[in-house]
This record gives C-alpha cells, sequence and structure tokens, in this order.
C-alpha cells in the first residue's frame, strides 16, 4: 500500500523542487553557487559539500551557522478529465524557516582534519485543501536531518581523501480524506525513524589554479515506523482504528563530479550531480493488521508504482573578489525532471527546473565573516496521466510553471 506524498519539513529547508525531495543548496555559499562548491570551498561547508576540501583551509577551526527562508509557491493543476468529482484546482503557498551548520577542526596528527555538519539533506511539503486532491494528497510532510560527522587525509600537498558517516533522522507526517455519501474516509499518519549511511570525498589539485573533485553519497533506506489513525463512516456507521504503519522510503545516492578554475580575483567553478532515483520505485505502507473495507484498502493499502529515473543536474558558479573583504557570487543550474507523466501526482509533481542564484560574502575581520545567498527555481510546467476508475487518484492534465525562492544568512568564525 502506499502513498506518494513527501512533505517538506517546517524545520528544515523545504524544496520540493524539481529533483525530487532532495535539498542541496543549505549553505549562503551553495545557495549563492546553485550548489556548485564541491571542487573549491570558502569555508566551513566543505564539511558537507566535499570534506576533501577540509585540509586545504587554514589550519585553525572553523564554524559556519546558518539560518535560511524557502518559500515555495503555489502549485495550479488545470483539470483535462471529465470524470465526475476532478476539477481545476491549487496547492498552498508553503514558508519554512531552518538552520544548518558546519564545523571543521584544526589538523592533528600530522595529516587529519574532523569535520561535522548538521543539515536538512531531503524534505517535501504538499497540501491541497480542494476534496478532489486531498482524496490522496491532503497534506505531506516529511522532516529529514543529518548529522554527518567525517574524516579528511591529506596524501599529498594537492591531494586528500575523506570518509564519513550519514546519521539520518526522519519525521513524518501524511493525511489524506474522502468524503463522499454513502462512504467517508479521513487517515493519518505519523512516524518516524533513525538511519545510516556513508559518503566518500576526493579532491586533488593538478596545477595551482585548477581543482578537481568526485563526492559520494550512498543511498539511505529510510524505515519509517508509527501508526495510522484510520476513520471510516460507511452507510452512516463509524469506524475508528490505530493502526501500527511502516514504510521505506529511499534517500537515493548521488555522485558528484566538479571542477574550479581560479583566475586572479574570479573563481569558476562547475559540478555534475547524478542522482540515483531509480531506487524509488513505488510508495507502500504496510500495516499491521488488514484493512477489511474494500473502497479504503484501494485507497490506503495498494502499492502506488512511481519508477522514477535517475536524474543528472548541471550547476555552474562564479566567484568574484570584488575587494579584501567583499566576494560576490553568482550561480546557475538545470535540474532534469525524475517522473514519467503516469506517474506525476498531486503528492509529488516534480518537473524540469532551471535555477539562478547570487549572493556574497563579507569579512568583518580576519577571523569573521557573513554571508548571504539568494536562489530562485523556475519550475516548468509538466503534464500528468494518471488514470483511476474515479476521481481519487486519477490525475490528467497540466500543472502550471511554479516556483521556490531561497534566502541564507550565514556567520562564519575562526579561532
Amino acid at each position: 500500500m502506499k502513498f506518494i506524498k513527501l512533505i517538506l519539513p517546517l524545520a528544515f529547508a523545504s524544496s520540493v523542487f524539481a529533483g525530487g525531495y532532495k535539498i542541496p543548496e543549505q549553505s549562503s555559499d551553495s545557495m549563492a553557487l546553485a550548489a556548485s562548491n564541491i571542487a573549491k570551498s570558502f569555508g566551513a561547508d566543505a564539511a558537507y559539500y566535499n570534506p576533501a576540501n577540509m585540509v586545504f583551509l587554514d589550519d585553525k577551526s572553523h564554524i559556519n551557522i546558518n539560518t535560511f527562508y524557502i518559500h515555495l509557491g503555489e502549485t495550479k493543476f488545470n483539470n483535462h478529465s471529465k470524470k465526475l468529482g476532478t476539477s481545476d484546482t491549487k496547492s498552498k503557498d508553503y514558508d519554512v524557516v531552518g538552520a544548518s551548520t558546519y564545523y571543521v577542526s584544526p589538523f592533528f596528527a600530522n595529516n587529519f582534519r574532523f569535520g561535522l555538519s548538521f543539515n536538512i539533506p531531503a524534505g517535501l511539503a504538499m497540501e491541497w485543501d480542494d476534496s478532489y486532491p486531498a482524496s490522496v494528497a491532503e497534506k505531506f510532510e516529511l522532516k529529514i536531518y543529518e548529522l554527518a560527522p567525517s574524516l579528511a587525509y591529506q596524501v599529498l600537498d594537492n591531494l586528500s581523501v575523506a570518509a564519513g558517516v550519514r546519521v539520518v533522522y526522519t519525521d513524518g507526517v501524511i493525511k489524506n480524506r474522502v468524503n463522499t455519501t454513502p462512504y467517508k474516509m479521513s487517515r493519518e499518519v505519523k512516524g518516524d525513524s533513525f538511519d545510516f549511511g556513508y559518503n566518500l570525498a576526493l579532491a586533488y589539485k593538478p596545477t595551482k589554479n585548477l581543482s578537481l573533485a568526485a563526492t559520494y553519497r550512498s543511498k539511505v533506506d529510510i524505515n519509517v515506523k508509527g501508526d495510522t489513525n484510520l476513520n471510516e463512516n460507511f452507510l452512516g456507521k463509524n469506524f475508528s482504528k490505530s493502526i501500527g504503519t511502516n514504510i521505506s522510503i529511499p534517500l537515493p545516492a548521488s555522485l558528484n563530479l566538479a571542477l574550479a578554475y581560479e583566475m586572479d580575483k574570479v573563481t569558476l567553478m562547475f559540478a555534475f550531480e547524478r542522482t540515483y532515483w531509480s531506487s524509488f520505485k513505488e510508495l507502500d505502507f504496510n500495516y499491521n493488521e488488514p484493512i477489511l473495507n474494500p473502497i479504503t484498502k484501494k485507497i490506503i493499502d495498494d502499492a502506488h508504482e512511481k519508477k522514477w529515473k535517475d536524474s543528472n543536474t548541471y550547476r555552474f558558479g562564479m566567484a568574484y573578489q570584488a575587494s579584501d573583504k567583499l566576494r560576490l557570487m553568482a550561480g546557475f543550474g538545470i535540474d532534469e525532471n525524475i517522473a514519467a507523466d503516469k506517474f506525476t501526482s498531486f503528492e509529488l509533481p516534480n518537473t524540469k527546473a532551471y535555477i539562478y542564484s547570487v549572493g556574497a560574502n563579507y569579512a568583518i575581520n580576519s577571523d569573521l565573516e557573513v554571508g548571504f545567498g539568494y536562489l530562485y527555481q523556475d519550475r516548468q510546467k509538466r503534464n500528468a496521466n494518471v488514470q483511476k476508475s474515479n476521481f481519487i487518484g486519477n490525475v490528467e492534465g497540466e500543472f502550471d510553471p511554479g516556483d521556490a525562492q531561497l534566502v541564507s544568512l550565514s556567520l562564519k568564525y575562526k579561532f
């Protein structure tokens, strides 16, 4: 059984972006550079984006504290179906404030450095008030937090490697409701989990000006366990129960290949990211006891195919050292679509997107800096063609273009 609804958390950056439910832009530098800062790191966020770059930072303790705001604009759906109960509709706007933190230690044991990052690597948010989309996706909230310790080793002056552990905590809420005659139903699922993965990184400087990098984050199978509160009304009779529930959702593996080239005051950056979304084949809720009502069973207990495909994201960034204290940044990205029309529904109307970003970093003194990043995501229109026998889960039409906006402020300190 399943429901494809994942909702971006309030506690972390909510980016129901084109790339599924991943949120790559976290720090102000990353946001300003459209997450192209893989081969070149300007501060402690190297602990997350490429831990191997930690060895190229000043031999001090580095800490970077970020806060960010995300606005996800409404999603409008133009209905093309003639089925009774279907209609044009739109989702709610979604706003969230979150934070991320990064730390890099000084060198120890000659060539080692330790890093620690706290992030929100993924999440999703979608809310629909109208009864038509609410039958499958009234509200979905998926909050994913990651604590990632890592260790970097400087092999040569121009070569380093790193490895780390991913400790992922997930908290989710899913709601849907059907309000017809003679059948009514509402469901709320709540659950959480702790899961683990790993990351690997490489940084190499073949020349003074050129930096190359590769990073890999393993897939994390998020195994959420919790309870479902189910309320049914059929022919005037009410039935309510709480049922133990579990579901597995992949936080997909990803590979980044990147380069950076420094020319006097300008640094050009490029990152190619391959995300292995094909691991997300279906969303299937498993209950500890059978769902007896055949109508309810079909709505909440049948697995929903997703069959997403692996996708590429292309990220470009430029940093300009305008003065000894001021660094200006800009970025651009292209994020591919990951789902076919027949697997696109209200819970996650994924689409291709273009990413535009700007930002700045200002050094108050040699040890203290402040940063700012702004990112705009232009989500393209897309078709949906999910055909069902009635309006529940039937999605035939077109999602209008949409947008998401992110703003980040950071404080960086060396000691």
